[in-house]
C-alpha cells in the first residue's frame, strides 16, 4: 500500500484555507497521488460545514483535527508525520508571530520537510519596517524562523508565496469604482501591480505543498501584472462603458500623513485585523513594489484568471445586466 503524503493546513476553515484543501484533493486526484489533508481548526470549530463536506466526499483523504495552538504538545501531535505544513492563519501579532512560531518549533521537532507561512500578499521583503503593521509582523516572524531553522540545523524548506493583491479586491471597489465608472489610483497610472485570485493562489500553493523536490525561500506569482491605465482599458472594453482614470490627488507623502491621522485620531477596534488606516497602508506599500520575474510556470495545469473576468462579474452585480444584454 502506497503511503499517503500528509499535508497539514492550519486555518483550513477560512476562505483561502478551504480553497487550498479543495486544490490539494483535486491535484492529488489529477496526478493519481495518495494524499492525506489534515485540516487544523481551533478547538470547538471542527463542525465547519465546508470541511465536513470534504470529509464526507473524501473520507480516506481528509482529517479534521481540533487543536489548541497555545499547547505545544497538542500542536506537535497535529503535525506528526507531515511532509508539509502550510499556514493560512489570519490575525494579529499573537497569531502571525506567536502561533506560527509554535507551529514552526513543532514542525522542526517532527522533521517536517516544508513550512509555508501565511505570507500571501505583496513581497514585504522589498521595503523597510514601519510602513505596514500587518506585514511588519510577518517580517518579524521571518527573522525568528530563520534563527530557529539555523540553530536547529533543520533540513527544512521555509517557502513564502507572494501573490500580490487578491484579484477579487477588484470586484470590491479597490481601484475600480463601478457605480462611478472610474479607476481611482495613487501614484502613477502606469505602475503595474500583481493580482492573483484566491483560487489560483490555492492551486499554486497546493502544488508547492506536494512538491517532492526542494523549494526556494520565496516564490512570486500573479494572474496578471496590470496598471491602473490598463485596468481602465479592460473595464471599458468588457463593460462597454467608458471608465475614467482618476488620480486621487494625494501624493504618497500626504498619504502617510492621512494614515497617521486615521490611526491616532480616530478610534478603532484593536482586534480588527484591517482597520481603515491599515487598508491605506497597503495602498501606500504598492509604491515599493516593482513587477517581479514570476514563478507561475514552475507548476503546470493552473489556468490563471485575468482581471477582465473579475471586473465583468462585479459590473453585472452592480448594474444588473451583462453589457451585450442591455436594452437599447
Amino acid at each position: 500500500m502506497v503511503k499517503s503524503q500528509v499535508i497539514v493546513v492550519a486555518g483550513a476553515n477560512g476562505q483561502l484555507g478551504a480553497l487550498l484543501v479543495e486544490s490539494l484533493l483535486d491535484r492529488a486526484d489529477a496526478e493519481n497521488k495518495a494524499i492525506l489533508v489534515r485540516c487544523l481548526v481551533r478547538d470547538g470549530r471542527g463542525r465547519d460545514p465546508i470541511l465536513k463536506g470534504f470529509k464526507r466526499s473524501n473520507p480516506d483523504e481528509v482529517e479534521i483535527v481540533e487543536v489548541d495552538y497555545d499547547t505545544e504538545s497538542d500542536v506537535e501531535r497535529a503535525l506528526s508525520g507531515a511532509h508539509c505544513v502550510v499556514s493560512v492563519l489570519q490575525g494579529l501579532r499573537g497569531v502571525v508571530v506567536g502561533v506560527q512560531e509554535t507551529m514552526l518549533k513543532c514542525a522542526i521537532k517532527c522533521k517536517v520537510r516544508r513550512f509555508i507561512p501565511s505570507d500571501f500578499s505583496i513581497d514585504f521583503t522589498r521595503f523597510p519596517d514601519g510602513y505596514n503593521r500587518n506585514l511588519d509582523w510577518r517580517r518579524e516572524f521571518h527573522s525568528i524562523a530563520d534563527k530557529m531553522i539555523t540553530d536547529a540545523k533543520a533540513d527544512m524548506d521555509f517557502t513564502s508565496i507572494y501573490n500580490g493583491a487578491f484579484m477579487e479586491l477588484l470586484g470590491g471597489a479597490f481601484l475600480v469604482r463601478y457605480k462611478q465608472k472610474e479607476i481611482a489610483y495613487f501614484g502613477s497610472s502606469t505602475h503595474k501591480m500583481d493580482f492573483t485570485t484566491y483560487k489560483n493562489t490555492a492551486d499554486y500553493t497546493a502544488a508547492v505543498c506536494m512538491d517532492t523536490g526542494r523549494t526556494p525561500k520565496c516564490l512570486h506569482i500573479a494572474g496578471s501584472q496590470t496598471s491602473p491605465k490598463e485596468l481602465q482599458e479592460i473595464a471599458s472594453s468588457v463593460t462597454g462603458v467608458r471608465h475614467r482614470l482618476v488620480w486621487m490627488m494625494v501624493p504618497y507623502w500626504l498619504l502617510l500623513v492621512i494614515i497617521w491621522v486615521l490611526r491616532v485620531m480616530i478610534p478603532y477596534d484593536e482586534e480588527d485585523v484591517t482597520p481603515i488606516w491599515q487598508k491605506f497602508q497597503y495602498a501606500y506599500c504598492f509604491k515599493f513594489i516593482q513587477p517581479e520575474m514570476l514563478d507561475n510556470s514552475r507548476y503546470k495545469n493552473i489556468t490563471w484568471t485575468q482581471p477582465a473576468e473579475v471586473i465583468l462579474e462585479a459590473h453585472v452585480e452592480v448594474d444588473g445586466y451583462e453589457p451585450d444584454k442591455k436594452d437599447k
